[in-house]
């Protein structure tokens, strides 16, 4: 009789030993069933190619969930794809497996990758990728997807401790939340990569709290404002100037042909917080070896070696008009403008130089994933002052203004090198005591190569 209870005992506990293990198996069966989506959130300062190589390197690690739904409400929120407060209240609820949080680290060719709970939005693992140029490395791709697979395993290995409560629902994703809890067995130890490129962190060690103890994420201020950019460019051209003063014995005109011209302009320009951009920019354009010739009514025309210049100063405060470095941005330059003509003899038209305060609005479209800007830039010059004997000779009565405006091309051949073609033409007009008007036209029309950061 003990020998049969002993048996039946026996008998009892193995079969609830098998029927753990095949719940547990049955879980894990399920859970590896299910496909793995993967969200991936493109941060302020990441360039289009760089997400680009990011996507094409998690093609075999799962299935690529598509962002318009999630970008869609993050705009309608007035929030930032990347900011912590739209991954916890909009991400979730596109029932990824994983959201992999592409974020650039300022001052820095750095992309620096979150990978986050699709369930939960909590942090799992974060990594620092060091990228040259416009795209990432081979191994730099490598990287990411051996980072992800272990962030994957990381989160079900958590999905697994929590198989008992999981009911399935669309997309073999549990139909309620789950309470995040840290996996039991530390996930497998990655690589160590080569010195020579970005190390990935290692997993965090088990614990039964939250992930409070890994690094905090970026927030959107911090990957957003600092990124700084900045240019000098030197090139060649033509120019064309004429100027037409009012006398008593009736209008004179001092004009050239098109004459040779160089062009040199210097620029920089930062992030300085969603969606606001901050910069400065100068540029010079002169001729080289221009001649002009003057002419009045009733005499022969004088030929004479002439000098033309414009200089311009100021700041450009922008704005973006969407969460990419590659989008539309809307610039005010505001500063200083000075433009002048002198003769090696004297004329009847004497030398002079206008100068005042300019605004120009500059209106710059990205094209080919940034490879192509085109900007348009109409131009107001309040001319306050006029140097030289200009002002008695044309019996000039008050200030005036310089009406024109630019329109450029820039193409990237690099990273660093880029060619700008630039016209740009303006107007002055300045009121005299005689009927007609003094006026000053200039044009200018140059290529320029760019040395950019």
């Amino acid at each position: 009789m003990k020998r049969r209870r002993h048996l039946t005992g026996l008998r009892v506990q193995v079969a609830g030993l098998l029927a753990c293990l095949l719940t547990c198996l049955c879980a894990t069966h399920a859970l590896a069933a299910f496909p793995v989506r993967i969200l991936v959130v493109q941060g302020s300062g990441v360039p289009s190619p760089i997400r680009n190589d990011a996507i094409a390197a998690l093609v075999g690690v799962g299935d690529l969930a598509d962002d318009a739904n999630y970008l869609a409400g993050a705009s309608e929120q007035g929030l930032a794809p990347a900011s912590d407060q739209a991954l916890r209240e909009l991400g979730r609820s596109e029932y990824a497996t994983i959201m992999v949080v592409l974020e650039s680290v300022r001052h820095a060719n750095t992309l620096h990758i979150t990978y986050r709970d699709g369930r939960t939005a909590e942090p799992v693992l974060q990594q620092d990728v060091a990228y040259r140029g416009r795209h990432l490395s081979e191994q730099a791709r490598a990287e990411i997807a051996q980072a992800t697979e272990q962030a994957i395993t990381q989160i079900r290995g958590t999905s697994t401790a929590a198989a008992p409560q999981v009911s399935s629902g669309r997309f073999g994703r549990p139909a309620q939340p789950m309470q995040p809890t840290r996996p039991s067995v530390e996930p497998p130890a990655m690589e160590e990569p080569p010195p020579s490129t970005a190390e990935l962190p290692p997993p965090a060690e088990p614990s039964t709290g939250t992930s409070s103890d890994l690094p905090p994420p970026m927030s959107d201020e911090d990957t957003s404002a600092g990124k700084v950019s900045a240019d000098f460019s030197a090139g060649f051209g033509v120019g064309n100037r004429t100027v037409t003063m009012p006398s008593s014995g009736g209008d004179r005109q001092l004009s050239t042909q098109l004459f040779p011209a160089f062009d040199i302009a210097l620029g920089a320009e930062a992030d300085i917080g969603e969606p606001f951009v901050f910069g400065g920019r100068a540029r010079y354009q002169s001729s080289l070896g221009l001649v002009g010739e003057e002419t009045a009514p009733a005499s022969s025309g004088k030929i004479t070696a002439l000098r033309s210049h414009h200089l311009e100063f100021g700041v450009t405060p922008g704005v973006r008009f969407a969460h990419s470095s590659e989008s539309v941005v809307l610039v005010l330059f505001a500063g200083w403008g000075v433009r002048g003509l002198r003769s090696v003899v004297d004329l009847s038209i004497p030398g002079y130089t206008m100068h005042g305060p300019v605004l120009r609005p500059e209106l710059r479209i990205p094209l080919a994933s940034g490879r192509v800007v085109l900007r348009f830039a109409p131009e107001l010059l309040a001319v306050i002052a006029m140097t030289g004997g200009i002002t008695a000779a044309a019996d000039i009565s008050g200030s005036g203004v310089a009406l024109g405006g630019e329109v450029s091309v820039r193409v990237s051949a690099t990273d660093w090198l880029a060619i700008d073609a630039c016209y740009r033409e303006s107007h002055a007009t300045l009121a005299t005591l005689w009927p007609t008007n003094f006026v000053d036209i200039e044009r200018f029309a140059t290529v320029r190569a760019v040395l950019q950061y």
